[in-house]
């Protein structure tokens, strides 16, 4: 009887190490993760910052849009997964707290964001409001220019002839 103690102690301990082992693999996965978001979030609001600049911009913004959604159903597809497994209670736990530092980074993302919107923004009304100016003053001067013109004419048709 001790040796089927030793054995059922020794199969605990064996387990206790592959549970132990097991949460340290998953908490390094959701630390490279969370990094990865980092990376993401930093590549995002430059991207952001240099499309606005540029033409592409649609079609940058549109390629990203079906990018997030693919990565989106990817993640969910994983999380299903991994809910139904032995450690889903445990993973669903690490994912709320994924998806809290997820959110907080995306709202932090935005407020890095807004200023350089409002900077592009900016510089785009003052080009349009020259553009604006530009225009303005081109036709006021062909009207004032060709007013002249039209009263020469009239004043030398009402002139009397002298012979």
């Amino acid at each position: 009887m001790t040796d089927e103690t030793s054995t059922q102690e020794q199969q605990g301990t064996d387990k206790q190490q592959e549970s132990t082992e097991s949460n340290r693999e998953t908490t390094d996965a959701w630390a490279r993760v969370g990094q990865q978001f980092q990376i993401l979030g930093d590549t995002i609001a430059s991207a952001v910052t240099a499309s606005l600049q540029s033409e592409e911009t649609k079609q940058q913004m549109d390629k990203m849009r079906t990018e997030f959604a693919t990565a989106a159903n990817q993640m969910n597809q994983a999380v299903k997964d991994t809910v139904e497994s032995e450690q889903g209670q445990q993973v669903r736990a690490e994912t709320e707290k994924f998806a809290r530092s997820a959110q907080e980074s995306g709202q932090e993302v935005i407020q890095e964001i807004k200023p350089h919107l409002l900077a592009v923004f900016r510089t785009m009304q003052a080009g349009l409001d020259q553009i604006i100016t530009n225009i303005e003053t081109q036709q006021a001067k062909s009207t004032t220019e060709s007013k002249p013109a039209e009263s020469e004419s009239s004043d030398e048709s009402t002139e009397p002839e002298t012979n």
